[in-house]
């Protein structure tokens, strides 16, 4: 618990700090973590790192990272399905197993990242915040409730210690940690109608981190897995801190782009 308290107070101001002052430490920061991220995906997937396998996820990232907001999405699209039959057809001809979980990472690492970037350029830094309070909520809250009531477990075949209790009270925590965020940062007094858009929206995204979390879990457990790494003490891998994030911050851009006149 100690490790993973300090770990935490090193890990979590640099995003934040990144997020504020934008672009490039932003963008640098999201292509460090998908290195990372692609790193340990080949790590879980075939127990080493083929160095041409991860470079092909990487080159994936950048060649998206580049591409301007909107024709990035539509210039994007193509790449990472070029980039992603390159990878499967290469671990079909050296024999890897399951080329296809293995290829699954390049949308999984891109996407993902890439949704971060665009929320912080579309929206501004506010907007990050708000989604790492959601899924910090949801994991804090997933674990306080989980750990202190039990009950019904949510899916043991994909992971074994999550329960409904947990789901719940993450959603609970998310909603809440939503709704102290705009109280602190909102110029106006916030209405109950707004609050209860606040609410569901917070709610939804919750339970989308936690299927990512649920996603990641299984992937480990076919794979019998415990941590994508061990570069993070007392947390595991950077895949195992963000597994959530990853699966939450494409629905929140699109959520934001297609709500947002609600929200605000």
């Amino acid at each position: 618990m100690k490790n993973r308290f300090l770990s935490s107070c090193i890990m979590i101001p640099l995003p934040l700090l990144a997020a504020f002052y934008g672009h490039p430490y932003w963008q640098i920061t999201a292509i460090l973590i998908a290195c990372v991220m692609a790193w340990e995906w080949e790590r879980i997937v075939t127990g080493k790192t083929d160095i041409f396998s991860t470079a092909i996820v990487l080159c994936a990232a950048f060649t998206s990272f580049f591409i301007h907001e909107y024709g990035r999405i539509l210039l994007g699209v193509p790449v990472v399905a070029v980039f992603s039959l390159f990878v499967y057809l290469k671990a079909k001809q050296k024999e890897i197993k399951n080329p296809k979980i293995l290829t699954i990472g390049v949308p999984y690492v891109v996407i993902g990242v890439e949704s971060m970037i665009l929320i912080q350029e579309a929206f501004g830094p506010s907007m990050i915040y708000w989604l790492f309070a959601i899924v910090w909520g949801m994991d804090i809250g997933g674990y306080i409730f989980g750990c202190s009531i039990g009950g019904p477990k949510l899916a043991p075949k994909l992971s074994p210690k999550k329960t409904w209790a947990g789901l719940i009270g993450g959603m609970f925590s998310a909603s809440l940690l939503s709704i102290l965020f705009f109280f602190a940062t909102s110029k106006t007094a916030l209405d109950a109608k707004y609050i209860i858009y606040v609410i569901i929206f917070s709610s939804i995204m919750a339970f989308v981190s936690q299927i990512g979390d649920l996603f990641e879990s299984g992937i480990k457990r076919k794979f019998e897995v415990k941590d994508s790494s061990d570069l993070i003490p007392g947390h595991g891998g950077v895949l195992d801190r963000v597994d959530g994030l990853i699966f939450a911050a494409p629905a929140f851009l699109i959520s934001l782009k297609l709500f947002i006149k609600y929200l605000f």
